[in-house]
C-alpha cells in the first residue's frame, strides 16, 4: 500500500528528494532491491548532502555485491555531516571485504567498534576478515564476541560453521547449525546452511556424521524442503548461499534436488506436460534453468 501511495504522489509530480527515499525505503520493505536502488539514486540526485539514502543505497550494493560502487558510496557518506558512522564505517568495512582490500576493512571495522563497543556485526566484520587471512583463532574469538553481542545474527551463525568446518570440528559445526535453525525455522539461510553441511558430513565423514545427526533427521528434512520453495531465482539461490563457505556449498544438490522435482511436475502432468515445461520457462530468473532441463532428462531417460 506504502508503494502504490508514493508511487501516485511521484507521478502526480510530487517527486522530491525525501519522496524517493520513503519510496526507497518502502521498496526494501516489500523486498525489491532494483526499484529500492533507483529510487534512493534519485533521492541522491535530489540532494546529495542527505546521508540516509547513502547508507540505504551502500547496504543494497553490498548485499547485491557490487562491492566497488559500495565502497564510492559509503565513502561519499562518510565525507558528509552524520549521526552514525559506527554504521557506516561497518557498511564500508564491508565493501572493502568484498573487493579483498581486507586491511582497509579492519580499520573500518575497528573504527566502528571504537564508537560502538558493543556493534555485533562490526565484531563480525573482523572475524571474517581474520578468517580470510586464514587466522583461525582470532576469527573464533571475534565470532563468539559476534554471537555473544548478538545471538540472533544469522551471518555469525555461518561464519562460526565455516570455522568449525575448517577445524574439522563437525560435532560442533553441526551444533551451532541445528541449535541456530530450531530457534529460527524460517529463516532459508539457516535451513541452506544446515543442508549443505548435512550433505558435506555425509561425503566427508562416516561414523561422526552418523553421530552428529542421528535424531536430526527431520530437521534436515524441513530445511531442505524449506530450501527448494524458497530458492527459485539466482537472487534467492545468491541469498542463502551467501557466506557460506565453497566446501560446503559444493556438496550441496540443490540443483538435483530443484532437477527431480521439476521431473516429477512434468511426469505428473500427463497430457498438460508441455502446459508445465512453457510455464518453468517462461519464469525467466530461475536458478539455471538449462541444469535443471538436462538433469530432469537424465531422470526421464533412466525411467524410460
Amino acid at each position: 500500500d506504502a508503494v502504490r501511495a508514493l508511487e501516485r504522489a511521484r507521478a502526480s509530480g510530487f517527486a522530491s528528494p525525501e519522496l524517493w527515499r520513503e519510496l526507497g525505503e518502502a521498496y526494501v520493505a516489500q523486498n525489491a532491491p532494483v526499484q529500492a536502488m533507483t529510487a534512493f539514486r534519485q533521492s541522491i540526485r535530489g540532494n546529495p548532502t542527505e546521508v540516509i539514502p547513502y547508507a540505504h543505497l551502500g547496504q543494497l550494493l553490498n548485499e547485491a555485491g557490487h562491492y566497488r560502487d559500495a565502497v564510492d558510496v559509503f565513502e561519499q557518506a562518510l565525507g558528509m555531516p552524520h549521526e552514525d558512522e559506527a554504521s557506516l564505517r561497518c557498511g564500508l568495512g564491508t565493501a572493502y571485504v568484498g573487493t579483498a582490500r581486507l586491511d582497509d576493512a579492519q580499520q573500518a571495522f575497528e573504527r566502528a567498534l571504537e564508537l560502538r563497543t558493543n556493534m555485533a556485526e562490526a565484531a563480525l566484520g573482523l572475524a571474517t576478515v581474520a578468517w580470510r587471512r586464514g587466522d583461525v583463532e582470532n576469527a573464533s574469538t571475534w565470532c563468539r564476541q559476534a554471537r555473544d553481542q548478538d545471538p540472533r545474527l544469522v551471518p555469525a551463525v555461518v561464519l562460526s560453521v565455516n570455522i568449525a568446518v575448517d577445524q574439522d570440528n563437525l560435532l560442533s559445526a553441526a551444533g551451532s547449525a541445528i541449535q541456530a535453525f530450531k530457534s529460527n525455522p524460517a529463516d532459508t539461510q539457516l535451513a541452506y546452511l544446515l543442508w549443505a553441511l548435512y550433505s558435506y558430513s555425509q561425503k566427508h565423514y562416516r561414523f561422526h556424521a552418523s553421530e552428529a545427526w542421528r535424531t536430526h533427521g527431520n530437521l534436515v528434512e524441513r530445511a531442505r524442503y524449506l530450501v527448494l520453495d524458497y530458492v527459485m531465482t539466482r537472487r534467492a539461490l545468491e541469498m542463502v548461499r551467501r557466506g557460506v563457505s565453497d566446501r560446503l556449498i559444493e556438496t550441496c544438490p540443490i540443483a538435483d534436488e530443484a532437477a527431480e522435482l521439476l521431473y516429477q511436475r512434468l511426469a505428473n502432468a500427463r497430457a498438460d506436460v508441455l502446459t508445465v515445461l512453457y510455464a518453468e520457462l517462461g519464469r525467466g530468473d530461475l536458478i539455471p534453468i538449462v541444469d535443471r532441463l538436462r538433469r530432469a532428462a537424465k531422470y526421464a531417460e533412466q525411467l524410460d
